[in-house]
């Protein structure tokens, strides 16, 4: 029962970085299925990378933002 306790909070969009703590740690949102929804891209891991650094940097934005709102009220 835990993991799905986990599998919840971390799939749940979270307003302070607006994703989900498992989209901005790997870069796509998680699925419980089994059976392949499409067909499968694998990108590669240089491009991953690029797109991981990308989320975080607009996370990082908005946690600054969310920051000084909450500095100034």
């Amino acid at each position: 029962m835990l993991w799905a306790t986990e599998f919840a909070y971390n799939n749940h969009h979270h307003s302070s970085i607006e994703v989900s703590p498992f989209f901005a740690n790997y870069g796509y949102h998680p699925t419980l299925s089994t059976v392949p929804i499409g067909p499968s891209e694998i990108p590669s891991v240089e491009q991953h990378v690029k797109d991981l650094e990308k989320i975080h940097k607009e996370m990082r934005s908005v946690l600054e933002n969310a920051s000084r709102k909450q500095a100034s009220e």
